[in-house]
């Protein structure tokens, strides 16, 4: 017997996954794990006989041959993983995106940084030219939209949207596309959003602005992770990460839109997964207060993408007196090509840096005649050498300044271009 799973407490892209693999293996069967999420439920509702889906008690696991997983790489994440891992099965194929460590030793492993699995399966499925009805494709669009907000998380990729695009052409209805993944909140999340913005509290950590919080629930809300998406969308946050404790469990969720802040590195510690920019777990010990505590502890410990001024600072090759006028300093600027220049005053100490767009600035301005002091500020604010590069784009940000000296106890280690920033931020 072949057959196919995925995680429990299943998302669209795990749905997705799921039908997406059965096109590719027409002779295994697609479990549908007992818990899944109440959105993909309502789905399911609607449509589970046109995907001829099964579920675990509806087959004999004891003659497994063939075991695809799709959309998670732990044993324990699947709703019989402990039971299929210790089957000896011949033969098993892992489809999956995530950028966590995996468990499940695969025979053939199928993994991509994209942001959702379904972009893999259907990129499979366009090779083949295997062919599917409008509904197929609007599922598979719910699956790739669901993981990638929609286009928008940073772990989307070209191939995400190539895929899309493919979908839509073959007839992937919108319509229901967003009526399935709508935000609107009924009267239990709009409460529940209320609350976490008046408990919430905010750790700054490497220059990132992360937003925390401790709920205990007393009835069950749906749809938790998009109450956490829009509470961190309305706080202007960086970074969501709540708790929420339920009888004897806690549900841990995080989110976030930096690139340079890996939420699931924070909960995979708690026995969680997911993606960089959306992680949950669920817990059981210590508790919830203890989890909550945790919880802060490892966003503090979190170094994930950390990069630091130190790492991408430079000294420029040459530095200015600083009455020279700015009409010279520009010719010589033009000319050698340079990017920043160290300006000394007359006792040849550091008192700033300015670069080639501050000086061309205010000579266009007609102001070509003023010394090139005129360019520093009276306040001269500068960044250390261990501080974040979020840090420094926040304070160019904040400034609207394009350079700044990297010191340590009033020494000039190097200086940090806007430039430098934007393409460390931007990974280009």
């Amino acid at each position: 017997m072949k057959i196919i799973a995925t995680h429990s407490n299943a998302d669209f892209d795990a749905l997705s996954s799921l039908v997406s693999a059965t096109f590719l293996y027409p002779d295994a069967v697609g479990l549908i794990p007992r818990q899944v999420q109440p959105s993909v439920r309502q789905f399911l509702g609607l449509h589970r006989e046109i995907f001829h889906l099964k579920t675990a008690k509806d087959m004999n696991l004891e003659n497994v041959s063939r075991l695809i997983v799709v959309d998670t790489p732990i044993w324990k994440r699947l709703e019989d993983g402990a039971r299929l891992k210790t089957m000896n099965i011949p033969e098993i194929i892992l489809w999956d995106h995530h950028t966590r460590a995996r468990d499940i030793d695969a025979d053939q492993s199928n993994y991509h940084d994209m942001g959702s699995t379904t972009t893999l399966l259907i990129r499979e499925m366009i090779s083949r030219d295997i062919a599917f009805t409008p509904m197929h494709a609007t599922l598979f669009l719910l699956g790739i939209y669901d993981d990638t907000g929609n286009l928008t998380y940073p772990n989307t990729k070209a191939d995400d949207m190539k895929a899309s695009a493919y979908l839509i052409e073959n007839g992937a209805d919108l319509n229901i596309v967003n009526a399935f993944l709508n935000d609107s909140f009924d009267a239990n999340q709009q409460n529940l959003l209320k609350t976490i913005l008046d408990k919430s509290e905010t750790i700054k950590h490497n220059g990132v602005n992360v937003m925390v919080f401790h709920i205990a629930l007393d009835n069950s809300v749906s749809m938790l992770s998009h109450v956490v998406s829009k509470f961190r969308e309305v706080a202007g946050a960086d970074v969501a990460i709540g708790v929420f404790s339920f009888y004897d469990k806690s549900f841990v969720i995080a989110r976030s839109i930096l690139p340079t802040f890996d939420v699931c590195s924070v909960v995979r510690r708690l026995g969680g997964g997911g993606h960089p920019g959306a992680a949950s777990a669920v817990v059981t010990d210590p508790g919830p207060e203890k989890i909550y505590d945790r919880v802060k502890e490892l966003i503090l410990d979190n170094n994930s993408g950390f990069m630091t001024a130190e790492e991408i600072m430079y000294m420029p090759s040459e530095s200015i007196n600083h009455n020279r006028k700015i009409s010279d300093i520009r010719e010589h600027v033009r000319r050698k090509r340079l990017r920043h220049l160290i300006v000394l005053d007359d006792k040849a100490d550091f008192e700033g840096a300015v670069s080639d767009m501050d000086i061309e600035n205010e000579f266009l301005k007609g102001h070509g005649n003023n010394p090139v002091k005129v360019l520093l500020r009276k306040k001269r604010i500068t960044v250390g050498r261990r501080q974040s590069i979020r840090e420094v784009a926040n304070l160019m940000m904040d400034n609207d300044i394009s350079v700044l000296p990297v010191m340590e106890d009033g020494i000039l280690l190097g200086i940090v271009g806007r430039n430098d920033v934007m393409l460390y931020l931007y990974d280009i």
